[in-house]
């Protein structure tokens, strides 16, 4: 019986560490447009710095802290997509959204 319960533990354990890894890095990336880059990680620093009290205190800000190097792991991996993102809203912004196309040859006959 101890070799179940400590089996389930364990299972249970995994579980929770893998829904959680990297959680508000993507909040960050699903709510930002344009995708700025380690977003997930100025939200986590945010939070940790300004609780509002009460429950995000004692219950959140602890899961932040445990979740940040995971944050910062994704963000980590998703920072080449970020720079394109941050790339391509700079260019339509400035009106320069396509490329300029250059001229191709006739076909062949």
């Amino acid at each position: 019986m101890k070799i179940l319960t400590k089996t389930a533990a364990i299972a249970l354990s995994i579980l929770v560490l893998a829904s959680s890894t990297g959680c508000v890095s993507l909040l960050a990336h699903a709510t930002e447009k344009p995708p700025k880059a380690y977003s997930g990680v100025q939200h986590s620093l945010y939070s940790i710095n300004n609780p509002t009290g009460g429950y995000e205190y004692v219950v959140v800000t602890p899961m932040i802290v445990i979740d940040l190097p995971l944050t910062f792991a994704l963000d980590t991996l998703l920072l080449p997509f970020d720079l394109i993102g941050a790339a391509a809203a700079k260019n339509k912004q400035e009106g320069k959204s396509q490329p300029e196309e250059t001229p191709q040859p006739p076909p062949l006959p």
